[in-house]
């Protein structure tokens, strides 16, 4: 378990974020940076499975 969250820290983290704005109810800006870091992190792991 502690391996697979090694792994994935960068998805536990934007989830956590993601949860931390629901909950404040926050506004529609920060929403759309935070659609903008799981689209960096997604093209990341993408482009770095590609190289593996």
């Amino acid at each position: 378990m502690l391996e697979l969250l090694k792994r994935n820290y960068d998805i536990l983290g934007t989830v956590s974020t993601g949860a931390v704005l629901w909950v404040l109810h926050a506004p529609w800006p920060l929403w759309v940076a935070w659609g903008g870091v799981i689209a960096f992190i997604a093209q990341d792991r993408i482009r770095a499975s590609r190289h593996a």
